[in-house]
């Protein structure tokens, strides 16, 4: 995980956007099983959208097919819907490879994954022993709309796969 907003670029990590960039590479480009984990960019939706696909492509072009750049948990259905849309237009690959929804917070944890998956993402999860933040997504809401809403939905389940 890695910080791709300015601030936290600035503050936490202390390093310019090309350092960033240029470590993100570097981690992609670790020997397996290391290779299977994804880059994940924290702070997503306060990240400026042009270098969040810059680097969400130099690490899917560095070799690591799953990136999930992440946000802080603010976001709401429509933002994350047209902010999935962005990504996946923008960078090569990222239909396969960009797949993950991680929304929470706020209340709205299953709308925005579903939302995220209305935008293309082809993952959503949620943690199934322990609680990392608030808000988690239920993953059974989650399943039972895309079974039963499947039109609004187009993805599927473990047991119904569609995507």
């Amino acid at each position: 995980m890695i910080a791709t907003s300015p601030l936290h670029m600035r503050v936490k990590l202390n390093m310019t956007p090309e350092q960033v960039i240029d470590l993100s590479i570097a981690n992609s480009a670790a020997p397996e099983p290391d290779r299977r984990r994804r880059m994940v960019g924290r702070g997503r939706h306060r990240s400026e959208m042009d270098y969040l696909c810059r680097i969400v492509e130099a690490v899917i072009k560095a070799g690591r097919p799953r990136s999930s750049p992440r946000h802080v948990g603010y976001t709401t259905p429509e933002e994350y819907t047209r902010f999935m849309r962005t990504v996946i237009e923008r960078v090569p690959n990222s239909d396969k490879a960009y797949s993950r929804a991680l929304p929470y917070d706020l209340g709205m944890a299953v709308a925005n994954s579903l939302a995220g998956i209305a935008g293309g993402a082809r993952r959503s999860n949620a943690p199934s022993t322990h609680r990392r933040a608030a808000g988690n997504a239920a993953l059974e809401e989650v399943v039972m709309a895309i079974n039963v809403r499947n039109d609004m939905f187009p993805c599927g389940t473990i047991s119904t796969p569609r995507c």
